[in-house]
């Protein structure tokens, strides 16, 4: 009777384990979603610092960047023009009345959104949108 209570036992702490472990990767995810929101992460970072450099450009030469999509643009200072993972390069759009927006494809639904231009970021796109400086 004492094997049978001590089968029992082990038993059901062993469903509960796998029950809580289970919720955990439901609620947390699996290493692999963690691996996926940090490179989207990175590429929100990179958007950040090509729209950053994208605001400080003289007029004239934001001016003649070509209107409608294209690669990023290389700015002094800003290293990373391309995806880390695709080596594709982050793509730029020039929009009217001195706006633009750069695009990256990203992993995730919700990437973690960090910098000064957080609130200018569209996850559903991978776009952030901003304007250049007119100060």
């Amino acid at each position: 009777m004492q094997m049978r209570r001590d089968q029992l036992s082990l038993a059901v702490l062993s469903a509960l384990a796998v029950i809580l472990i289970a919720l955990g990767l439901y609620v947390v995810g699996s290493p692999s979603d963690a691996r996926a929101a940090r490179r989207d992460g990175d590429r929100v970072d990179n958007l950040n610092q090509i729209a950053t450099c994208l605001q400080a450009l003289p007029k004239a030469e934001f001016e003649a960047l070509p209107q409608g999509e294209g690669d990023a643009v290389l700015c002094q200072g800003t290293r990373h023009l391309r995806d880390p993972v695709t080596d594709k390069p982050y793509r730029q759009t020039r929009l009217p009345d001195m706006g633009f927006k750069v695009c990256a494809d990203l992993e995730t639904s919700h990437p973690p959104v960090i910098g000064y231009l957080r609130d200018q970021f569209d996850p559903g796109s991978g776009c952030l949108r901003s304007r250049w400086n007119t100060n």
